[in-house]
């Protein structure tokens, strides 16, 4: 493989790494926008003191904010995976390592600790244990059938 195969391989690595994360921010916004909607129904459901509508949408809102968190790790992973085929691919070639040398070089720091998903987690977390704290004070009889 010549030079210019490679560098037309790192960059299709480099795209697909880059429509991944697009694509993780576009399937955030879409689980975000669904549990904002659960919200607003079970905002309906307790003014109507609706018992077993909040027990529903609480069981729909924990799903949802687990397969929202298992979107995100997923995504992270094949983020993962398409950078580090790509860092992989420069690091076989001298040649190819001297035209992208930033991508690899040690001294290169990352702007912060951990990645922009690592902290998007937060938010499925807290709609989850939102939605456990709202079915066990509904359980309870505190919120709702008072």
């Amino acid at each position: 493989m010549n030079i210019t195969d490679k560098i037309q391989l790192l960059g299709i690595l480099n795209e697909s790494a880059r429509k991944e994360a697009e694509l993780t921010w576009t399937r955030f916004q879409a689980m975000l926008l669904a549990s904002t909607g659960l919200l607003a129904i079970l905002s309906y459901a307790l003014e109507k003191d609706l018992r077993w509508v909040v027990y529903g949408l609480c069981a729909l809102g924990i799903i949802f904010a687990a397969i929202w968190l298992q979107i995100i790790r997923m995504s992270k992973y094949y983020y993962a995976r398409w950078q580090a085929d790509a860092d992989e691919l420069v690091r076989s070639d001298q040649e190819l390592r001297q035209l992208v040398r930033g991508r690899i070089d040690p001294r290169v720091l990352k702007p912060t600790r951990f990645a922009a998903t690592t902290y998007s987690m937060i938010l499925p977390i807290t709609f989850f244990l939102g939605w456990l704290v709202i079915l066990v004070t509904t359980s309870l009889g505190i919120l709702v059938g008072k």
